[in-house]
């Protein structure tokens, strides 16, 4: 019996054997009808009424139980009935279909995809359609067999494919990092996305082969193809940004060459290193670069990167970013607004890297509509700033490697951990740090910038204690200046 009968049938089914009978409305008439003939005799005080009540009721329950006892009876005779015609129609069906398999089988049809198909087809004709057993539905069957089968026989196989070509990308993968392992730390970041490589010969021609096979990917031929092609990435890159260079800044390590990655620009935790000064930078973010997005060239950030420069008094076609980076100058921007904090206005205090970041994020904000201009603080104020300063990259963040083998590679760790590691490994006593220990760029992507100090305006922190050591001295405002000289 089909499940879409089941809402028709008043009486337990193959399918909810359990179901309680319901009653036809003219048995409900008839059954009241003998309750009000023997409630009315009774109400009347008739002798004898109560007695025929109890004879008719007793009749009623002995007739109830014959019946429901008949009921099972046939019912569970229906449901052998039906498992019946259900497995012979099955029956039916499966050697039917193995019938027109034997066909396709001896034609070259791989036996996988006919028995898939043949579990496809009795789902279909055993619960979902009906079959007539005459020659045109058997043609018809025939053909769907066929169908169904190859349909079955092309997923499969693109399976195959894609699982063959997912196992060559990543034995081509595995060789590309194997290969980063073997060159300097300091170049890691500069690599192309492994995406790049598979679309490179012979690796391309790898990948797509047709062989069913993972095949082999000898070490002479990754190693020999890899290097000319990392290097001729590299130069194409950077001979693009050269040719959009205008004279006379035609230095890509010129401090005021800014540019703005457009791919870093509209993703959020990496916004903040989306701008981009110097070579190193530049070729940290070249895996960045596709059909849709490029390095966009800020105006804002040059003529912002001049400004810096001119208060530094540097020439801005030899200022590389070296030199600003060396000289670690400390600025307030005065298109700022200033900040409340409690009983004093603040600005913040920023390197010149992070000024330029600062005016091309607030670009076109109420803050910066009227220009940017900045001031530079003297050597004595900005000494006493970097004490307070917190360190970028922070050496508790896990961004930190070891410059002489690849055993960061994949898990960075802290500046702490990677001495140790130089003593053992390397033998030497006192890493350097930017020359035994490095931070990898790899990850500053995608941590949040430092938070800069803040120096008061009004009153100001102009103010220094000559009786502190120069190591511990610092700004003060002159009231608690002149409470902490008491104190000493």
């Amino acid at each position: 019996m089909h499940p879409s009968f089941l809402s028709s049938r008043f009486y337990p089914n193959i399918w909810n054997y359990d179901e309680e009978p319901r009653y036809l409305s003219w048995d409900i008439r008839d059954m009241t009808a003998h309750f009000v003939f023997f409630n009315s005799r009774i109400s009347s005080g008739m002798e004898g009424a109560s007695l025929e009540f109890e004879g008719f009721k007793s009749l009623e329950i002995a007739n109830a139980i014959r019946g429901l006892k008949e009921s099972k009876r046939a019912n569970e005779l229906m449901v052998q009935m039906g498992n019946q015609v259900t497995e012979e129609h099955e029956d039916n069906m499966k050697h039917l279909i193995k019938r027109h398999s034997s066909v396709l089988v001896r034609r070259g049809h791989d036996q996988v995809d006919l028995d898939i198909a043949l579990g496809l087809l009795l789902d279909q004709y055993l619960y979902r359609e009906r079959f007539k057993f005459n020659y045109r539905s058997c043609k018809q069957l025939a053909l769907h067999l066929l169908r169904t089968s190859e349909a079955h026989k092309f997923d499969r196989l693109e399976k195959q494919r894609q699982s063959l070509i997912f196992q060559r990308q990543k034995l081509v993968g595995d060789r590309y990092h194997t290969h980063q392992q073997t060159l300097p730390p300091t170049s890691w970041p500069n690599f192309p996305n492994v995406e790049a490589v598979y679309e490179r010969e012979p690796f391309a021609a790898f990948i797509a082969s047709e062989s069913n096979e993972v095949g082999e990917l000898p070490e002479e031929l990754v190693q020999s193809h890899l290097a000319p092609f990392l290097d001729s990435w590299m130069q194409a890159h950077e001979s693009d940004i050269y040719a959009r260079l205008e004279s006379p800044y035609e230095n890509l390590d010129l401090a005021v060459n800014v540019f703005v990655c457009a791919f870093c620009k509209d993703d959020g935790p990496r916004r903040p290193a989306s701008i981009l000064i110097g070579l190193k930078d530049f070729r940290s973010h070249f895996k960045c670069i596709d059909s849709q997005f490029d390095f966009q060239f800020s105006v804002a950030g040059r003529a912002n990167a001049l400004a810096l420069v001119d208060l530094l008094g540097m020439d801005p076609k030899a200022a590389t970013v070296n030199d600003l980076d060396a000289r670690d100058a400390r600025f307030l921007c005065e298109a700022c607004n200033v900040s409340w904090h409690p009983e004093v206005l603040v600005r913040q205090v920023l390197t010149w890297r992070e000024c330029i970041s600062h005016v091309i994020q607030l670009e076109n904000t109420d803050s910066h509509r009227s220009g940017t201009s900045w001031a530079l603080l003297t050597a004595e104020a900005t000494e006493c700033i970097k004490r307070r300063e917190q360190p970028f990259p922070n050496p508790e963040h896990r961004v930190w490697c070891c410059n002489h083998c690849p055993e960061h590679y994949d898990d960075a760790t802290t500046r702490t951990n990677v001495p140790c590691h130089a003593k053992d490994e390397h033998s030497i006593d006192r890493p350097r740090v930017n020359a035994d220990v490095i931070y990898d760029r790899r990850k500053l992507i995608s941590l949040n910038p430092r938070k800069p100090i803040c120096v008061g305006l009004e009153p100001p922190e102009i103010y220094q204690c000559r009786s502190c050591p120069d190591t511990v001295n610092r700004l003060w405002k002159i009231d608690p200046l002149k409470r902490h000289i008491i104190d000493k």
